[in-house]
């Protein structure tokens, strides 16, 4: 289920419709969810800010000088702001209840990209498409049965996602 999770968060973008709402109100609104959440006895929180991004962002640079490929996922991410990882597993059943339930409202009005089914495993991926400036911005990956959300704020190109979904294809 992790890989169809991280499939899916690829490749949402080129199944995204339009959409005109987002900005960095984002960051604030998410941030504050997962800084709520970060209390909840069993949660866990992993936060890349702007700063890890940019060192992370430095490193491949510098890793992939001779890699094409990595060249491409370098321009795919070079908008990125930051990431949270927010994983509640380990919860109480009334705690799964509770975060569920403020995600839910928390993404109101959000445009739902892609919902996947497998098996008891659901991916619901929120998130903005910005058909001007042809990118997607701030998504959101949530899959209520493993109590996972992926919070990926800032941009990606959508051509150049595109481009390297087309690539990984071949």
């Amino acid at each position: 289920m992790k890989k169809l999770f991280l499939i899916l968060g690829l490749m949402v973008p080129m199944l995204a419709s339009a959409t005109t709402f987002g900005n960095r109100a984002n960051d604030k609104r998410i941030g504050n969810f997962i800084a709520d959440c970060r209390s909840y006895e069993g949660a866990e929180v992993v936060h890349l800010g702007s700063f890890a991004t940019s060192i992370g962002k430095g490193v491949l640079k510098i890793a992939s000088i001779d890699d094409p490929e990595a060249n491409e996922v370098l321009e795919l991410i070079k908008d990125v702001r930051s990431l949270y990882v927010f994983n509640y597993e380990d919860c109480s059943k009334s705690v799964k209840e509770k975060v569920n339930s403020r995600l839910d409202r928390m993404l109101e009005g959000s445009q739902v990209l892609l919902e996947a089914k497998a098996g008891e495993d659901n991916v619901i991926i929120y998130g903005v498409v910005d058909e001007k400036e042809g990118k997607i911005k701030d998504f959101i990956l949530h899959t209520p049965s493993e109590c996972a959300v992926i919070c990926i704020l800032g941009s990606i190109s959508a051509d150049a996602l595109a481009k390297l979904a087309l690539d990984g294809q071949q």
